[in-house]
């Protein structure tokens, strides 16, 4: 009995594992690939890449979000390589109210969003120049209630109704948190500074390097920078 069992066994597991193997072969078969030859899954008329004219370095991110009303704005710097004189800066944002941007020296842009491909452009008129600049985008937008980008889930506790902020960006929700180049290409540094109530704990990719005491019993947290990656790994929480 034993030796009969043992070769039901492996054979359920041969089984499977053929199974396993024609299901990805479908899989493969059935994905388009984009203008760059990767196997993408989706459409090509339904994705499509930032320009390549403008690299991100380093997003210095300042976020206030009000856990009772579930809204949040923010402030993001983001230091930026133009390779080559631009028109305008195209970037990703999801769901997202632009309330100013500008370049540091103090050029303001227009903006224009694409619902459809998840973007903002900032028009600048008489265009970006190549070199190194700095962006800064002040912005807003709702806390969700979904498991996806920026959102709250509650519970009871012995204290009585907890809400938990937390982030989930993989594969393409950060553009729903902060406007930024939101491809897994376009790597770059992060610092997250995050206001907070006093009595709960933030936690991100980094050691926490100060807090400081804030008026009506909320406190500023500021992380360490991150080192080069992709946006969709950058995470935040807030909670017990």
């Amino acid at each position: 009995c034993g030796e009969t069992r043992g070769e039901n066994v492996t054979n359920s597991w041969r089984e499977l594992k053929t199974l396993f193997g024609l299901s990805m072969l479908i899989a493969a078969s059935g994905a388009s690939t984009d203008a760059s030859g990767n196997d993408s899954g989706i459409p090509g008329d339904a994705r499509e890449q930032l320009p390549a004219g403008v690299w991100p370095l380093h997003y210095d991110l300042s976020i206030h979000p009000d856990t009772e009303s579930l809204v949040f704005s923010g402030e993001v710097r983001i230091i930026v390589q133009v390779t080559a004189g631009v028109s305008a800066v195209v970037l990703n944002a999801k769901d997202l109210v632009f309330d100013d941007a500008r370049l540091e020296n103090g050029r303001h842009a227009a903006v224009t969003l694409n619902t459809e491909l998840e973007q903002a452009t900032l028009h600048f008129g008489a265009g970006v120049s190549a070199g190194r600049h700095i962006l800064v985008i002040r912005y807003h937008g709702v806390i969700s209630r979904t498991t996806d980008g920026f959102f709250a889930m509650d519970y009871e506790s012995v204290l009585g109704k907890r809400r938990t902020l937390a982030t989930n960006f993989e594969p393409t929700s950060e553009r729903a948190f902060m406007p930024s180049w939101d491809e897994p290409g376009r790597k770059a540094t992060f610092r997250v500074t995050v206001d907070v109530p006093a009595d709960r704990m933030a936690v991100s990719n980094m050691p926490v390097e100060f807090e400081t005491p804030l008026p009506n019993g909320k406190k500023r947290v500021r992380f360490a920078v991150t080192p080069m990656m992709s946006t969709y790994l950058l995470f935040l929480t807030i909670g017990d």
